[in-house]
């Protein structure tokens, strides 16, 4: 394994952990945790992102640790490229998964989210961080963030309500679906849902992310059931992450 790292022949040396892995579980025993991991990382190193979450559910399967949940959504946090809304949709599972450890972290997530009008759900990420012990108050960044989206907070809940009507008369989704992003922004995950789930009836809308964030809505609201077949609806780039 170690040969073919070096010579950067990834597929071969994750081809072989594999059989290592396979081969402990076909003794009865669990493959060492180090395994598991060298596997991520050359999985990560070569860019073989379609084996990266299956052998990270496995890891998580095996070894349930806050430490490995943070490893492996921070492995695929790296992989998720350029792609903004799955980096945020990875970060929020990060920070329910309570796997947040830096404060850059706290503060890139807040940002983001400030920057695509979740101004609550911002505010939220700074005061946790606070709590935390990850950052004092008066960190700078933190402070312009909350400085920012604080005083939008109350008025964009009230302008939700107002637009409503116009999500549910409009021919396509894309409307209903930008109602929904904007109560899950503000914790009303029943009221997500329900715009999530009229969005894809409408169409017109990219489904795997509807359905993404229609699964984190109703797991938020604690309907884990109806959570799990959203989830299993999505398709591809989100799969892994949905998985």
């Amino acid at each position: 394994v170690i040969i073919h790292r070096e010579r950067k022949n990834y597929p071969q040396a994750l081809a072989l952990i594999r059989q290592s892995i396979a081969a402990s579980k076909a003794s009865g025993a669990a493959a060492p945790e180090t395994m598991y991991r060298l596997g991520l990382q050359t999985a990560l190193d070569g860019k073989l992102n379609a084996e990266l979450m299956p052998l990270a559910r496995e890891f998580l399967v095996a070894y349930p640790t806050p430490k490995n949940w943070q490893i492996a959504l921070d492995l695929y946090r790296q992989s998720a490229g350029s792609d903004e809304a799955l980096l945020l949709d990875t970060f929020r599972l990060m920070r329910n998964a309570k796997t947040i450890e830096r404060a850059n972290e706290y503060i890139a997530l807040a940002d983001t989210l400030a920057r695509g009008r979740y101004y609550a759900e911002a505010r939220d990420v700074v005061n946790e961080g606070v709590r935390a012990g990850k950052f004092p108050a008066s960190n700078a960044s933190a402070a312009a963030i909350l400085k920012e989206v604080t005083p939008r907070i109350e008025s964009d809940k009230s302008a939700l309500a107002g637009i409503e009507g116009r999500a549910r008369s409009d021919a396509r989704g894309e409307f209903a679906l930008k109602v929904a992003d904007g109560y899950y922004g503000h914790g009303d995950y029943a009221k997500a849902a329900d715009f999530y789930r009229l969005a894809l009836q409408k169409g017109g809308i990219d489904a795997n992310l509807a359905n993404t964030r229609l699964g984190m809505a109703l797991a938020q609201a604690g309907q884990r059931a109806e959570a799990e077949a959203a989830f299993k609806a999505v398709t591809g780039p989100r799969a892994g992450l949905a998985n």
